[in-house]
């Protein structure tokens, strides 16, 4: 037996480059490091999500719709990213307000989740470990 020391990246297959660059980037806040693959023609583009790196593999196939995934989103497969109250609060809002699929809040007991879909449908979730009190989140939650 090997013994795994830690996850050093992830990635994923996505359909355009750009447009998954101004989402991850621009809408969730990852660092843009640098593209990857041939320079004349990157096949690629490497983000920081935290400690660590996120690949994003250009595969024109990868599009899919994803809705069936969100609408029941637990035990298949996706990525999911710890956030602030305050980050989940106002990812709710801008993503209601921007069209970005989404699921929830959910309440799983001791944290609450938020899913939702990038450009491509690959199914995302933003976990955040607080309870809900008199927020905001929370009222939306007991309504």
């Amino acid at each position: 037996m090997i013994v795994l020391r830690e996850l050093d990246h992830f990635g994923i297959d996505v359909s355009d480059l750009e447009r998954s660059r101004r989402f991850y980037c621009d809408v969730l806040g990852l660092e843009y490091l640098k593209p990857m693959g041939p320079r004349d023609r990157p096949d690629g583009i490497l983000l920081r999500c935290g400690a660590r790196n996120f690949a994003l593999h250009l595969n024109p196939d990868a599009t899919g719709d994803g809705r069936a995934k969100l609408e029941d989103p637990l035990g298949k497969a996706h990525l999911a990213f710890k956030v602030s109250k305050q980050d989940f609060e106002t990812a709710l809002a801008n993503f209601e307000r921007a069209d970005i699929p989404i699921k929830g809040p959910v309440d799983w007991g001791g944290h609450l989740c938020l899913y939702f879909l990038d450009p491509d449908g690959n199914l995302l979730e933003l976990i955040n470990l607080w309870r809900p009190g008199l927020s905001r989140l929370g009222r939306l939650l007991r309504s």
